[in-house]
């Protein structure tokens, strides 16, 4: 069993972080303590950078989800369509509706999409 000590932050009433609270259930027992960081200011501002860290990782981890989720298409599914062919299909179409519509010559039209691809896309939205 591994005993590891916990450190957190517990913020006021304005959600500014006021302590440094640690807690260490080692050897049996548990033991609390907190560090008031009015008290320390190095420490407090060490936290601060610690916190505006943690969030500017968050916020950028949860932009590049985002911005996958975007970029992606139900035309991704199709096999055979990559992003070249997914991308010549939506300008020559302008819409998923308007591919879904599409008959198997119109498809085929369209540059590098051959006719086996035609016959996915018409299979994939049957």
């Amino acid at each position: 069993r591994l005993s590891l000590p916990v450190f957190g932050m517990a913020k006021d009433d304005s959600h500014r972080t006021r302590e440094l609270v640690y807690l260490d259930r080692s050897g049996g027992e548990e033991r609390g303590e907190s560090v008031a960081l009015k008290e320390h200011p190095l420490l407090f501002r060490y936290v601060g950078s610690v916190q505006e860290e943690v969030h500017r990782f968050a916020i950028d981890y949860h932009r590049g989800l985002r911005g996958k989720k975007l970029q992606r298409s139900v035309l991704d599914d199709i096999p055979g369509i990559g992003p070249v062919k997914r991308n010549r299909l939506l300008a020559a179409f302008g819409s998923i509706d308007a591919i879904r519509s599409a008959t198997r010559e119109e498809l085929s039209g369209v540059k590098g999409i051959r006719p086996a691809d035609a016959e996915n896309i018409l299979a994939f939205f049957r």
